[in-house]
């Protein structure tokens, strides 16, 4: 097959879940044999060459708001600018200019299929103020649901606004197929959207020969104490609060335990939330290059990861591979990845005594850990590996192909 990826988030530009999960999608796909493209469209001044190949993959990058770098650059200026819809006549000026290179790419490459997530760059400029429709293609385009606009307003305010409902339902209405990263998301497209095409739920896959490669280069944790883990945005919505909050408690009775949280976020009213007796227990972090993140995972007791929803969480798969035990959310997608009290634990992630609880538990029992560790491990083996995630993608992009 031939194959066109759109891919604003595509490494190593600015990075997020659907760059990482499409990178590993693509070079898995070239591996098998498969042509593989990817457009990327980049803010000005991003410093990439406008074409290269990569692990048999090949990446165009599209430079997007030329001219216009001081302002998109800057997200204060941005964000305002959004407010009131004054980029939006630009941004749907790129999104055409995006639909003609790739049309360019299909028929100079010969493309069978072209696959489009539902978040793109340019979607927090249009649907402020302004509808834009989806241009199709001249060959079969399918969707993936990783969380579009009205998605993410949805779980974050409770509301989603009438402009991005309009656009995310004219983007599903003309695609030819729907893909989704969870059953909880393709939930969301009929329940919310009113979307009534089928939508296939196909999981993101982990390569465990890219973790078990990084696990080579990871630094040991020298800390000398038994430590809990969290990693991800330092906010409530990611359950920081609420672990730090379980952890005030927790280190009551398990005084030698550390807490660890990498990454970013409000951490300055983060440390606010940790009682004086807890403070010489708890560590932020900040950001946390990849390879020792796994590291600080591998050598952790176990992981509280308590997010309030998660479409589906790569994060989750990468504590489950490295046979460790993971508190996570009972919410949204949780139930998908983790069967309770097998290979995991889930929780109210609102309330840190049912978290505190669980982590007691835990740490009362270190062979519990094991046993769901084991369990885990071999879960993301049997259902969530790269092999077994790309023939399903093959089987689901033939059958359009085909069509």
């Amino acid at each position: 097959m031939n194959i066109l990826f759109s891919c604003d988030e595509y490494p190593p530009a600015r990075t997020g879940g659907i760059g990482t999960v499409t990178k590993i999608v693509a070079e898995g796909l070239a591996a098998r044999g498969h042509n593989v493209y990817v457009v990327s469209c980049c803010m000005p001044g991003h410093g990439l060459p406008a074409c290269t190949v990569n692990r048999g993959v090949t990446i165009y990058r599209l430079t997007c708001f030329r001219g216009l770098g001081p302002i998109v650059n800057n997200a204060r200026i941005s964000t305002a600018l959004n407010r009131f819809g004054l980029l939006a006549t630009r941004a749907g000026r790129e999104l055409r200019r995006l639909h003609g290179f790739m049309e360019k790419l299909i028929a100079t490459h010969s493309i069978d299929i072209v696959e489009m997530p539902d978040y793109i760059m340019f979607t927090p400029y249009y649907s402020s103020k302004k509808r834009v429709k989806f241009i199709p293609f001249s060959v079969p385009t399918v969707a993936r649901v990783h969380g579009s606009k009205s998605f993410l307003s949805y779980y974050k305010t409770g509301h989603i606004p009438k402009l991005s409902r309009a656009n995310d339902i004219d983007f599903f209405s003309a695609v030819s197929g729907i893909s989704a990263v969870s059953g909880f998301s393709a939930r969301f497209l009929s329940e919310h959207l009113g979307v009534e095409a089928p939508v296939e739920v196909i999981y993101n896959p982990l390569d465990m020969h890219q973790v078990d490669a990084a696990m080579r280069r990871a630094e040991p944790y020298r800390g000398g104490h038994p430590f809990i883990l969290f990693f991800g945005k330092i906010v409530e919505t990611k359950g920081a609060f609420s672990i730090l909050k379980a952890f005030n408690e927790f280190s009551r009775s398990y005084p030698d335990y550390e807490l660890l949280l990498a990454g970013g976020g409000e951490i300055d009213y983060a440390r606010t939330l940790v009682e004086p007796h807890a403070a010489p227990r708890v560590h932020f972090l900040g950001y946390v290059q990849r390879d020792n993140l796994l590291g600080y995972i591998r050598d952790a007791q176990f992981c509280v990861i308590p997010s309030y929803y998660e479409n589906f969480s790569m994060a989750a798969l990468e504590v489950m591979s490295l046979g460790k035990t993971l508190v996570y959310t009972r919410e949204t997608s949780g139930p998908e990845v983790i069967d309770d009290g097998v290979d995991g634990i889930l929780v109210d992630p609102r309330a840190p005594g049912q978290i505190v609880e669980k982590m007691k538990q835990l740490a009362a029992d270190p062979s519990l850990c094991s046993r769901m560790g084991a369990a885990a491990q071999e879960k993301v083996q049997n259902n969530f590996s790269l092999d077994h995630i790309l023939r399903n993608l093959e089987t689901f992009y033939s059958k359009y192909i085909h069509n």
